[in-house]
């Protein structure tokens, strides 16, 4: 009797031994499940609150031509305009949907680059010309907003391989 009363001892003890040891490794499991899933929430918040500042950015963005060409054709449809007005009106309202159309570009890109549909046409060109051709694009912005563009461009590093209306 003694021997089975040993063996019952022996076998709760390896029981209980190999239920602590479950429990602690289940407890180190939940403790670890627990991290990684606050750690996934403070993520989700993190990109969430980059997801709010990246709308009311576009937002800003956007309402800022639109306010402009709104301004422009309320201020032109008046009809007490003069001709120099008017040009600079129409050059305001043209220079603003320029403007409005590459912003929506610009979204469009965003959006192939995040899908991997983005497509570059890459080929040979000359730097100069393109990088002109970009600044010549927003010149007349930068100078309604008073600022001035000045190019130094190596004729050195004028060739290359690109996109160039990417770069443009």
């Amino acid at each position: 009797m003694d021997h089975v009363t040993r063996f019952n001892e022996s076998i709760d003890e390896s029981v209980t031994t190999a239920v602590r040891s479950f429990g602690d490794t289940s407890e180190r499991i939940r403790v670890a499940l627990l991290a990684a899933e606050q750690a996934s929430r403070r993520q989700a918040e993190l990109a969430n609150r980059a997801k709010d500042v990246f709308l009311a950015t576009l937002s800003h963005e956007m309402r800022t031509p639109l306010n402009a060409i709104v301004g422009w054709l309320a201020i032109l449809r008046l009809g007490h305009s003069s001709s120099s007005q008017l040009h600079e009106g129409l050059q305001a309202i043209e220079r603003n949907t320029k403007a409005q159309v590459q912003l929506i570009e610009d979204i469009l890109d965003v959006s192939r680059i995040v899908s991997g549909k983005l497509r570059i046409d890459v080929q040979p060109c000359a730097l100069i010309e393109v990088i002109t051709a970009g600044v010549d694009a927003v010149r007349p912005a930068a100078e309604a907003r008073g600022i001035a563009i000045t190019l130094r461009l190596d004729e050195a590093a004028n060739r290359a391989f690109c996109d160039p209306t990417r770069v443009q």
